[in-house]
């Protein structure tokens, strides 16, 4: 007797031999949408609805009042909300769940994921200021591209949070110091620091446009925590609409190339050094006003 699983993958190759090229691409449907969603594929912009494909490499967008939720062939979940722009980079599955990866690059605004059991390492989100590693974890994350930061909260699993804008440290070791005195010199170099995200202890991480970091518990109390944290970012109103949307902000032009953000503004070095994994209590707004 074929397994459940047995009988989705023969589909999925029915499908792909059937469809060719343009179906292998595929990579998820819409389940909801609020009016006010698109996609961008290919150039061409189309209105979504429910059960819409989405096609791997499309940028979806919401307008102000707009929202859509994704279901994607791994069955993990994406709720993206007003006023965003997200870039499915990558997305590889495969019914036996030997290989399986997805790439997924918030541009502006805010979205939840829920993995649904994906391979710990599988699922990478990217900001124009930060990445996001996770594993087993249903994750919110927001990008303000007025105050350049992101914010990254979990509710499950763990979270690897870094910068984007600062290299690793250990690639570049930079030149030797000269000793001038009995005083530690203090180190102004850049460095790229990392913190880990857990559901009972620092499970929020703001990260701004100098790659500062700075981790905290944050109460979730509410139901819809994609709103949520929209508006602890700044980008959602009470009304549960976007602040942000129609705009880049500051002369923050994002651009996507090669699946990969970069920012039209993103300067500036570390200097603190702060503890950045810390039990302080939330900021009340955004930590740039």
């Amino acid at each position: 007797m074929l397994t459940r699983g047995t009988l989705f993958g023969l589909a999925f190759a029915i499908g792909f031999a059937a469809g060719g090229q343009a179906s292998a691409q595929t990579v998820g449907r819409t389940t909801s949408v609020k009016p006010g969603a698109f996609k961008n594929s290919a150039g061409t912009r189309v209105a979504l609805g429910p059960g819409a494909p989405v096609i791997a490499d499309d940028l979806v967008n919401t307008d102000a009042e707009g929202r859509t939720n994704l279901r994607f062939l791994d069955l993990s979940t994406l709720d993206i909300g007003p006023g965003s722009d997200v870039k499915i980079d990558r997305f590889v599955f495969n019914p036996n769940r030997t290989t399986a990866g997805a790439t997924i690059s918030l541009v502006k605004g805010v979205l939840r994921y829920n993995s649904r059991g994906a391979p710990d390492g599988a699922v990478k989100f990217r900001t124009p200021t930060s990445t996001l590693g996770i594993r087993g974890t249903t994750t919110a994350v927001a990008y303000n591209p007025i105050t350049q930061e992101s914010w990254h909260q979990i509710t499950a699993g763990v979270a690897e949070v870094c910068p984007t804008n600062i290299p690793p440290s250990s690639t570049s070791p930079g030149p030797t110091r000269p000793i001038i005195s009995k005083d530690p010199y203090p180190d102004a170099l850049p460095q790229r620091r990392c913190v880990t995200l857990t559901p009972r202890g620092n499970n929020t991480a703001v990260v701004d446009s100098a790659g500062n970091i700075r981790a905290f518990n944050q109460p979730i109390t509410a139901a819809d925590q994609t709103l949520a944290l929209g508006q602890q970012a700044g980008i959602i109103g009470p009304a549960g609409t976007s602040l942000i949307a129609g705009t880049t902000g500051l002369g923050l032009v994002p651009a996507i190339v090669g699946g990969t953000i970069l920012a039209g503004i993103v300067t500036g070095i570390l200097i603190s050094n702060n503890d950045t994994n810390d039990d302080r209590p939330s900021p009340p707004r955004p930590l740039s006003n």
